[in-house]
């Protein structure tokens, strides 16, 4: 299923995210 996609690209923004954040 594609859930487990999803669920690994949502990780990756925040991971991003977070990363800009701390920026």
């Amino acid at each position: 299923v594609q859930s487990v996609v999803h669920l690994r690209v949502e990780l990756l923004l925040n991971a991003f995210a977070i990363k800009d954040a701390r920026r």
